[in-house]
């Protein structure tokens, strides 16, 4: 992959690990095989900035976490250098402590590089959190493309309306913007056909 290109990271990204943890890491970063202090340096770089420690770098898949699987994945992704990381629904197979540690770190990690993040979820709590701005998609039709306190306040339709009650009910009692117990809704997850993209940038 060339540098400036979008690059990705899906929940099935265990599955890059084969190699030991730093083979993986360097490998888009397309570096000077002979340069090994280089590589070396590039791999601790990327290491770093995901949060894995440097106790890590010999182990293979099935000695990693689902969580430091999801941060090699995303070492891996980083390391093309792209304008643009692509991240579709990458912390579906991790625990909820797991995801809230990680939805923390690709925040920090756009704050540190300034990379845009185009982040796909079903879930509609991660979208809002993690997003400055929100494509609502139903059934292959855009419903709205918002920041999240715009989405939460106006609602273009009542599709979106269901979609954010919850969180529209708790963003309501803190901005004292009281909604009707009617919609609230019982999970943060959106139905099948729905498809919500955060975009950082």
């Amino acid at each position: 992959m060339s540098p400036g290109l979008p690059s990705g990271v899906d929940r099935g990204d265990r599955d890059l690990t084969d190699p030991p943890v730093p083979s993986v890491t360097h490998v888009p970063s397309l570096l000077n095989r002979k340069d090994r202090a280089r590589t070396e340096a590039a791999v601790e770089k990327w290491m770093g900035i995901v949060g894995l420690d440097a106790g890590l770098r010999e182990r293979y898949p099935d000695e990693l976490s689902g969580g430091q699987a999801q941060r090699v994945g995303i070492a891996r992704a980083l390391a093309a250098s792209p304008e643009i990381l692509l991240m579709d629904e990458p912390f579906g197979a991790v625990d909820e402590l797991t995801r809230g540690q990680l939805q923390t770190e690709i925040a920090r990690i756009h704050r540190e590089t300034g990379i845009t993040v185009l982040f796909v979820t079903h879930d509609v709590s991660e979208a809002l959190r993690l997003g400055t701005r929100v494509l609502v998609v139903d059934a292959g039709r855009v419903q709205q493309y918002d920041a999240p306190d715009e989405l939460l306040a106006h609602p273009a339709t009542d599709f979106v309306a269901r979609l954010v009650a919850r969180e529209r009910h708790a963003w309501g009692t803190r901005q004292n913007h009281p909604t009707h117990a009617s919609e609230t809704s019982p999970t943060g997850q959106t139905s099948a056909g729905a498809r919500l993209l955060g975009g950082l940038s």
